[in-house]
């Protein structure tokens, strides 16, 4: 019997040879399969892979790969290189079925047939990619290979969403939009009336119709066409005069080409700017009102008066102008004919006819500034100076003698005497509260007057 190499022999071997050592056996032990003596399959001298003294799974007891053939399998996860037992593994060139190894092909590629050491197909069902545009595929069962099927033609087949579609360059898609068939996906096809591009109905309700433009009038849809039906457009023509249509809110806006604040489909004459709705009629032989039935005859004069002080009434007709239209500014149109038309402080804006406030200083009626004494305190032009009807009495001598609220708001007054307009005085001021009249002087103030 041939002896068996020893362990340090056995290890140095599958150093050289560059594997991992699954097992090494002693030098002092010669268990039984491992002394080369025996049948292949049984007692480790077989050579055929996955017979190697353990049956098709691997092998039974340790392997003596100095006697085994490369390639046989050893110890748990073992094969046989160069004498000793290396660690199996993918790109050994040797297939180990104990790993659930197919093939060896010592490279990276996919599709050759041999994948991470398996099968790249064993049957047309693996090689199937589920596009049944681009044909069936079909498995090489010799060299473990898919081969391409060939490409369908124009076939129905399902898209990814779900819809009915079909076979174009190898994938499904969805079928062209006008090809006289209304198909999945599709409300119409284009080549029909109601129908857009992309076989849609143009219109299933009114507000589908809507080109956002008021000026054309309410678009509507007929549903039994799918089409839309233009509305009335909007005519901005009045009293000869052409407007322009505002799409937003389809009203006409027209021109005031006169400048006199009335546009010209509401004027009756927009090139006159004394000529418009409203205005002044006066003696001038035109309708300045727009209205036939005022009586031009009746009609004031069409003058404007000088109103220096601008408070709407003139002191004097001296410089009038003619002017049918608005007077300009500095200008009246009532004319100074009487006490209450005319202005008795032309120099103050304050003092014209109906004023109805009180002053406490006077005012100079025809310059800025004047003499002492030489003021007038005349605001409403009725040429009377005159206050309040409180503040033209002589206080009660006590405001506690008042009985009630009526009695004490009349025992209010001016204290001794009564100041003459915008000369000082003392005020005495009575209320009536809780402990009855009570009275309060002011200091001295003057007497307001109008």
């Amino acid at each position: 019997m041939k002896s068996v190499r020893s362990l340090s022999t056995i290890c140095s071997l599958a150093f050289v040879a560059g594997f991992g050592v699954a097992a090494c056996s002693s030098d002092s032990s010669n268990p039984a399969g491992v002394d080369g003596g025996g049948t292949p399959g049984t007692d480790g001298g077989g050579t055929a892979m996955g017979q190697d003294g353990g049956g098709a799974d691997g092998p039974a007891a340790e392997v003596d790969c100095s006697k085994a053939a490369d390639g046989t399998l050893c110890a748990t996860d073992g094969v046989c290189v160069a004498g000793v037992c290396a660690t199996s593994r993918c790109g050994d060139t040797y297939i180990d079925s104990r790993t659930g190894e197919e093939c060896e092909d010592k490279n990276d590629n996919t599709g050759d047939g041999c994948t991470q050491c398996r099968f790249d197909c064993k049957s047309s069902a693996t090689c199937d990619d589920g596009n049944a545009c681009n044909g069936a595929e079909s498995c090489s069962e010799a060299a473990h290979v898919c081969e391409p099927g060939v490409i369908a033609g124009a076939i129905s087949c399902t898209t990814a969403a779900g819809m009915q579609g079909m076979c174009k360059a190898g994938s499904c898609g969805r079928p062209g939009c006008g090809n006289g068939t209304i198909e999945v996906g599709e409300d119409c096809d284009d080549s029909t009336a109601g129908c857009t591009k992309d076989c849609k109905f143009t219109c299933i309700a009114d507000a589908d119709c809507d080109n956002k433009n008021a000026c054309d009038g309410g678009e509507t849809c007929t549903v039994l066409t799918h089409s839309c039906k233009a509305g009335t457009a909007v005519v901005c023509n009045a009293n000869g005069c052409a407007g322009m249509c505002d799409p937003g809110a389809g009203t006409c806006a027209y021109a005031d080409a006169d400048k006199d604040g009335s546009r010209c489909d509401l004027d009756c004459n927009d090139v006159d700017p004394a000529t418009f709705p409203g205005g002044f009629e006066c003696k001038d032989g035109k309708d300045n009102d727009c209205n036939v039935a005022t009586a031009d005859g009746a009609a004031p004069g069409c003058e404007c008066y000088i109103d220096s002080d601008k408070d709407g009434f003139a002191s004097s007709v001296t410089g009038a102008i003619a002017s049918p239209g608005t007077c300009q500014a500095g200008f009246t149109r009532t004319k100074p004919i009487d006490a209450a038309t005319t202005d008795c402080g032309p120099g103050n804006t304050s003092a014209f006819p109906g004023q109805t406030l009180y002053f406490p200083t006077a005012y100079c009626a025809s310059s800025r500034f004047c003499l002492v004494g030489q003021g007038s305190f005349d605001y409403n032009c009725n040429k009377t100076e005159e206050s309040t009807l409180t503040d033209n009495k002589v206080a009660a001598a006590s405001c506690a003698g008042a009985a009630n609220s009526f009695a004490c708001l009349f025992a209010s007054g001016w204290v001794g005497a009564i100041p003459a307009c915008g000369k000082p005085g003392t005020y005495r001021t009575c209320s009536y509260g809780k402990i009855g009249c009570t009275g309060i002087d002011s200091k001295e103030r003057p007497r307001p007057c109008r």
